[in-house]
């Protein structure tokens, strides 16, 4: 093993002996289903961890830049609507299509899969492009309903804001749906990295811009940052011989399969999606910066449970699809008992040490500039419990996941249905209290009782999935 560094050695042998130890450690993460999520999960997290730091040096930049000023309020306002509707609309389109994707995939082939593919491009660009445009009229004819902090010129601020960054809830769906189809044909690096096009171009246009075009450069920088995205997946996706161009091909059965799970999968993203909006709008109704000092405090939250969840639910969608539609229900369980043994043992502990040096870490990130002291105990205080939620955010997308591939995502819906209104009591309550931090404990108490909900549920969906397997098998032959 250790040939290359002996005297003499040539450079071919070098190489032959990375090659091999490159194909061991390949043909380890190939032996089992378990350990094929484990690759997967890891070359997502990892190009995501790329991704995330990236994105927290641009919030060190906007930091240093704007500090917890009117701007970066109406920034994080205006970027409120086009994330729910991404949110919504662009991310649902990942849990309903996948799975009937590798079922048609799966029993049909290629061929089929891929008009599928083409079928669901078209009928979803058609859909977003029409709610755009309502939403172009919606909030150019309506007042938007801000706090009393929010002035007149913020209000204004807002709204141009908002329609720079509208293009984005386009871009996301070509992201989401080429995403879909690279991740489930075992593309995953190139999906995971893809990402980092947002963060440096905002990061370019602060450093640069910022000083003539104020919080306009993180705005236009954002958007530029979307679409070099989806340039950089359209590139993968033709070089793997995927047609770019959308094609509609009638109204098949898989069709409709994926628009019956689409429509729980987005009215319960949008209920969950409405929890952080919410959150967001009741911060607006509290002291100026309390919009800004939530967001850069759910920044580091927001890395370590998308790094964990993110990489996990991306390798485990296609996954527990393929067992679903092999009907292999003993490695599916056997699935969830590793990876929920696993976030037990690593990120509990993880969560806990945040926890206790977020000031440490706020202060580190952001204290300089504009960014004072007093905004750094604020900031760690709501991050502190932000964290909270971690562990639970990991396990709970287990099931969703799970759910998706059951294509029972009425579970999600219902979830969020019990979630929703639990959210606005709690920020109601805890707000009198804990001021901007009472919306940040909230927030996490919500996603312990969806975890416990959905554990609940779709262990019940798989078992009601059993039941049917063992009524259609027949008996052996004696």
């Amino acid at each position: 093993m250790f040939s290359c560094f002996k005297l003499g050695s040539t450079t071919s042998d070098c190489s032959v002996t990375t090659l091999s130890l490159r194909d061991r450690v390949a043909n380890w993460f190939t032996r089992s289903t378990n350990r094929r999520i484990l690759g997967a999960a890891i070359t997502v997290g990892g190009f995501s961890l790329v991704v995330k730091a990236t994105s927290m040096v641009k919030e060190v930049a906007v930091a240093y830049r704007f500090g917890t000023t009117d701007a970066v309020d109406a920034f994080w306002i205006a970027f409120l609507v086009p994330t729910l509707f991404v949110n919504t609309v662009a991310a649902s389109l990942t849990s309903a299509f996948t799975p009937v994707f590798v079922h048609t995939r799966e029993t049909q082939g290629a061929v089929a899969a891929r008009r599928l593919y083409l079928g669901v491009t078209a009928s979803s660009l058609v859909l977003v492009l029409g709610l755009t445009a309502l939403l172009v009229l919606l909030v150019g004819a309506l007042p938007l309903p801000l706090g009393a902090t929010f002035s007149i010129e913020k209000v204004a601020l807002t709204k141009s804001i908002f329609f720079i960054l509208l293009p984005i809830v386009t871009l996301n769906v070509v992201i989401t749906l080429w995403s879909a189809v690279l991740n489930a044909e075992d593309e995953f690096w190139s999906v995971a990295l893809a990402p980092i096009c947002v963060p440096l171009l905002s990061l370019g246009a602060v450093l640069l811009a910022a000083k003539e075009w104020g919080v306009y450069a993180l705005a236009c920088g954002t958007v530029l940052g979307f679409a070099a995205q989806c340039m950089v997946l359209g590139l993968v996706v033709a070089r793997r011989g995927l047609p770019l161009v959308p094609r509609w091909s009638g109204i098949t059965p898989e069709l409709r399969r994926v628009a019956t799970q689409y429509a729980p999968t987005v009215a319960g993203a949008t209920l969950t999606s409405s929890s952080w909006a919410i959150g967001q709008a009741m911060a607006a109704l509290l002291p100026t910066g309390s919009v800004a000092s939530l967001n850069y405090g759910s920044r580091v939250v927001n890395m370590m449970s998308e790094i964990g969840s993110l990489a996990l639910a991306t390798a485990l969608l296609p996954h527990f699809s393929v067992m679903v539609a092999q009907r292999d229900w003993a490695a599916i369980r056997h699935t969830l008992r590793v990876y929920m043994s696993g976030i037990g043992l690593l990120v509990i502990p993880a969560t806990i040490a945040l926890i206790a040096a977020s000031p440490l870490i706020i202060r580190l990130l952001y204290q300089r500039g504009a960014f004072g002291s007093a905004d750094t105990a604020a900031v760690a205080r709501i991050q502190s419990l932000l964290l909270i939620q971690v562990p639970f955010v990991m396990v709970g997308m287990l099931f969703v996941r799970l759910a998706s591939s059951l294509q029972r995502n009425k579970i999600v819906l219902m979830g969020a249905m019990i979630t929703l209104p639990l959210n606005i009591v709690l920020n109601l309550v805890l707000m009198r209290f804990l001021g901007v931090g009472g919306i940040a404990l909230a927030t996490s108490l919500v996603f312990v009782v969806s975890c416990l909900y959905l554990a609940l549920a779709v262990r019940r969906g798989l078992s009601l999935e059993e039941g049917k397997t063992a009524l259609t098998t027949p008996f052996p032959a004696e």
